[in-house]
């Protein structure tokens, strides 16, 4: 049984295969939240990002079916949309044993790829793998330069970013929560001089590995946190230098 009470997305479209499988997962310690309509997955995650629900809140790890039983919508093409709006691992869970959709998959932004039938105790190590991993990576990408050491970034004289909640809090009481990848990819500017990052580079220090030239994943993150930025300050801008990357401006 596992020690850390996990908490598991399963999406697949077959509800019987789901129900066997939490029950079998929930005999081992976690806790499993299943869903057989994919197309409820993607509005769930847009609308935690967006309204910066708290990272507890969150299932830990998502469990993925290739095939969703939607023509329109590949595990793969889910799995790509979960990673741009959570910091969460994803395994697929396939019958599909062909290579090509194995490394697809893999270099889609899945952090592993086991084809069904597998065997539970497979499961249960693979999905300790990836949380370990995610655990590793949150102890060291906060500790990056000195701008991270403390648990609050000075972003101007009545501004702060809180590394703890992840919002950004002024003087006046006023807080605007941003989601585990947004303070991150602040938190990043502040670890360049002058504040400027481009975006393979900081594709690849907040996702672990690196960027398909067509992913817009950072772009999508930076008009996030540009919108949120200039709601706590107006004078708060991130300036778009094409063909460069991005620079933030702090008034």
């Amino acid at each position: 049984m596992n020690n850390n009470n996990s908490v598991l997305m399963l999406v697949d479209d077959d509800p019987v295969y789901t129900r066997i499988l939490s029950h079998q997962l929930k005999n081992r310690g976690y806790q499993c939240l299943v869903c057989n309509d994919a197309t409820q997955v993607l509005p769930s995650a847009q609308a935690s990002s967006l309204n910066g629900v708290m990272d507890s809140e969150l299932p830990d790890v998502f469990i993925l079916d290739y095939h969703l039983g939607n023509e329109s919508q590949s595990g793969l093409d889910l799995c790509r949309q979960i990673r741009v709006y959570l910091d969460r691992p994803v395994i697929m869970l396939s019958t599909d044993d062909t290579t090509d959709i194995k490394v697809s998959c893999l270099n889609g932004g899945a952090d592993q790829y086991i084809v069904k039938p597998c065997d539970l105790e497979e499961l249960v190590a693979r999905i300790e793998v990836v949380n370990r991993n995610r655990q590793r990576l949150s102890r060291v990408s906060g500790h990056q330069g000195a701008a991270r050491s403390a648990m609050t970034i000075p972003l101007s004289e009545t501004f702060r970013l809180d590394r703890q909640s992840h919002s950004i809090i002024g003087d006046n009481g006023k807080s605007v929560p941003l989601t585990e990848k947004e303070a991150a990819l602040l938190e990043l500017f502040f670890c360049q001089h002058p504040h400027f990052i481009n975006r393979y580079g900081a594709f690849q220090s907040l996702y672990g590995y690196e960027m398909d030239p067509s992913n817009r994943s950072i772009d999508i993150l930076i008009s996030r946190l540009r919108r949120k930025l200039a709601t706590a300050d107006p004078s708060f801008r991130i300036r778009t230098r094409r063909g460069e990357g991005y620079e933030l401006s702090l008034g």
